[in-house]
């Protein structure tokens, strides 16, 4: 994989992308070998209790004596790679993103850029503009995800590799987010959050309190008896008239 610009970091690397995703958080959080080796003791226990019932099936049989042993070291092996294999298959797809230093989730106290990049799906990071935010789309024809930068836009931004599935959903709502933070600590002291501005709108009070009601009379909305006669007369002539043509 290509590695993204200078003091970036990607997303693996951060703890807030950390705690979304517990098997990452798990295996590679600040208790990351206590954690690792708890999965492995875990994983031996149920392969010696597997182990032991087999053993306890097989007794009536002639079976060698390293049998058990053999068994165990199989469960142990499959448990230990489907582990890895999970594991680094989130990583792979999570790591198709990073933040710059200066970004709230890096982790550096340095102040720098604040992008996000993206790993397109020509193996280059591509940072994601100023004030945008990403409406991902599957691609009909190729495995790849469009990402365009409002809903209903016909243009888009970048594509990437994958398909849009809730893991990839999960993934590009947290690019979303890293965006949001990005967006706020670039916004000079004193301007308007456009989201609270928008809040504040909807907060605010209706248009329908400063509308003028005119008053009405009672009775001035029912339909006048001829009115409704007329209507009867001229359906019973049209279903006449059908009849007569049929």
């Amino acid at each position: 994989m290509v590695e993204p610009p200078d003091e970036c970091c990607k997303f693996s690397q951060l703890s807030q992308v950390k705690s979304a995703y517990r098997v990452v958080e798990f295996s590679h959080g600040p208790n990351g070998t206590k954690a690792a080796g708890a999965v492995i003791f875990a994983l031996a226990v149920a392969a010696a209790y597997l182990t032991a019932k087999l053993t306890d099936m097989m007794l009536a049989d002639d079976i060698p004596d390293w049998t058990p042993f053999a068994l165990l070291i199989i469960y142990w092996i499959g448990g230990v790679f489907w582990w890895t294999n999970l594991l680094n298959r989130t990583i792979e797809q999570i790591d198709i993103v990073a933040v710059g230093e200066g970004h709230p989730w890096h982790p550096s106290e340095e102040t720098g850029s604040t992008a996000v990049y993206l790993l397109n799906a020509k193996q280059e990071w591509f940072e994601i503009p100023a004030k945008a935010r990403i409406y991902p789309q599957q691609d009909q024809i190729l495995p790849q995800i469009i990402l365009r930068r409002d809903e209903g836009d016909a243009g888009w931004l970048t594509r990437i590799d994958g398909n849009l599935d809730e893991k990839m959903k999960k993934l590009l709502r947290l690019v979303n987010i890293a965006l949001a933070l990005r967006d706020a600590q670039e916004r000079a002291e004193g301007v308007e959050d456009p989201i609270e501005a928008a809040r504040a709108r909807e907060e605010g009070e209706s248009i329908l309190d400063h509308r003028t009601w005119e008053d009405t009379v009672s009775g001035t909305l029912t339909p006048e008896p001829g009115a409704l006669l007329r209507r009867l007369r001229g359906d019973v002539t049209d279903i006449v008239e059908q009849d007569d043509e049929g």
